[in-house]
C-alpha cells in the first residue's frame, strides 16, 4: 500500500506472483469516517469495529482504514484487517535503494519480511524501479527478469525460461555461422575493391562481434539472477555489467550507419557509372568507417555512468542486478533522447533518399 497523507490505494495480493495494478479510483483506500455514518462513528471503538464489515458488503470498497488498523475487502467480500502505523518510515537517505526517482519505503514491523518496497514513477517497473520501456530503449532485462525465480537452478525455472535459452542458442549458433561465412567472403581482396566491399566486411565482423555479446548478455542475465556467481567476483560482474550494455547499445547503431553507406555508395555508382573513381572509393570508405565508429563510441559514452551492479538484498546478499538508474539531470535525459532519434533519423533518412 502507497499514500500520502489522506490519499491511499491498495491491492490485494492473495497470491505470490507478481501483479500489475493502477492508481484508480476504484482502489482508492478510504478513511473509515467516509463510510459509517456519525452515529455508528460516535460508538467506543470497540463496539464501531463491530460495523467495519459493511463497507465490504454494501459499498463495494476494496480497503479503508482508521487511526490504528487498514481493512481489505478482498473479491468474496471477506474483511482482513491489520494493525498499521500511519507515521510515515522512509529508507535511509545514505543507502541508494529506490532508482530513477522512486520512493522507498520500510516497513515499521520488524517481522515483516521484507527489507523494503519501492513505489515507481510512471513507465517504471521492478523491485527497485530499474526497468523502463520509455526513452526508445528496451532491454532484455526488462522483458525476462520478472519471469526468472530469483535463486533457482535453471532446471527449475518456468517454461517461457527454458523456451527462450532454446531460442537464444539457435539463434547465436545460426548468426554466428552466417556472419562467419560473410567475414570469409569479404576478407578476400576481390571483393574489395570498392568502398561497399569494406563496408560489408566490418559489418560483418561487428554483426558477428554483436550477436556473441549478445548471447553473453544473456547467460550473464541468467547467471546473477540464479546466484551462480557468488559474492567473489563483484569486481569482474560489475564490469561485465557496464561493458555488455555498452557494447549492446554500440553495435547496432555502427551497423545501421555502416548499412547506410553501402546504400549512398551503390546510389553513387548507379550515378556516375563507368567514371565512377574504385581508388577514392576504398580511401574514402576507410576514413567514414573509422568516422563512423568513433561517432557511435563518443554519442554512447555518457551510458555506464547510469548502469551499475546492485546487491538484491530482497532476494539474499548473493543475488545481484544489473540495473539502470535513469535519475540524472535533466539535460542528460534530453541528451539522450536526441542521441536515439539521431542515429535512427540520420540512418532511415539516408536510406530512404538512396533507395
Amino acid at each position: 500500500m502507497t499514500g500520502a497523507r489522506s490519499d491511499h490505494t491498495a491491492t490485494l495480493l492473495s497470491s505470490g506472483k507478481v501483479l500489475i495494478t493502477s492508481d484508480a479510483p476504484s482502489n482508492r483506500c478510504y478513511q473509515v469516517d467516509e463510510l459509517l455514518d456519525s452515529s455508528i462513528m460516535s460508538l467506543s471503538y470497540i463496539k464501531r469495529i463491530k460495523y467495519y464489515n459493511r463497507p465490504c458488503d454494501i459499498l463495494d470498497v476494496r480497503c479503508f482504514f482508521d487511526e490504528f488498523h487498514v481493512c481489505l475487502c478482498d473479491n468474496n467480500a471477506f474483511l482482513d484487517c491489520v494493525r498499521f502505523d500511519h507515521s510515515e518510515s522512509s529508507c535511509p537517505t545514505d543507502e541508494i535503494t529506490c532508482l530513477n526517482d522512486g520512493r522507498c519505503y520500510q516497513p515499521m514491523q520488524t517481522t515483516i519480511n521484507f527489507e523494503f518496497a519501492c513505489v515507481c514513477p510512471g513507465c517504471y517497473f521492478g523491485d527497485r524501479c530499474q526497468f523502463t520501456m520509455t526513452k526508445y530503449t528496451i532491454s532484455l532485462d526488462a522483458l525476462l527478469d520478472q519471469h526468472i525465480l530469483i535463486g533457482r537452478s535453471l532446471s527449475e525455472q518456468l517454461p517461457l525460461i527454458h523456451w527462450m535459452v532454446a531460442i537464444v542458442v539457435i539463434l547465436v549458433v545460426v548468426d554466428f555461422l552466417t556472419n562467419g561465412l560473410c567475414i570469409l567472403t569479404f576478407a578476400q581482396r576481390t571483393t574489395r575493391k570498392l568502398g561497399c566491399g569494406w563496408y560489408l566486411l566490418i559489418i560483418s565482423i561487428v554483426s558477428e562481434l554483436g550477436i556473441v555479446i549478445c548471447g553473453i548478455r544473456f547467460v550473464y542475465l541468467l547467471q546473477i539472477r540464479l546466484n551462480s556467481f557468488g559474492t567473489t567476483n563483484k569486481t569482474f560482474l560489475s564490469l561485465s555489467c557496464i561493458l555488455l550494455e555498452l557494447f549492446l547499445s554500440i553495435l547496432p547503431t555502427i551497423n545501421d550507419w555502416l548499412s547506410t553507406c553501402v546504400t549512398v555508395e551503390r546510389t553513387i555508382i548507379a550515378a556516375h557509372g563507368v567514371k565512377f573513381n574504385r581508388r577514392k572509393s576504398v580511401y574514402y570508405a576507410k576514413i567514414v568507417i573509422l568516422f563512423v565508429v568513433v561517432i557511435n563510441v563518443v554519442s554512447a559514452l555518457h551510458k555506464p555512468f547510469h548502469r551499475r551492479l546492485v546487491i538484491d538484498s530482497q532476494h539474499g546478499n548473493d543475488v545481484f542486478a544489473c540495473v539502470a538508474n535513469h535519475s540524472q539531470q535533466q539535460w542528460m535525459s534530453l541528451y539522450e533522447i536526441f542521441i536515439n532519434l539521431f542515429h535512427f533519423n540520420i540512418c532511415f533518412d539516408n536510406n530512404s533518399r538512396a533507395s
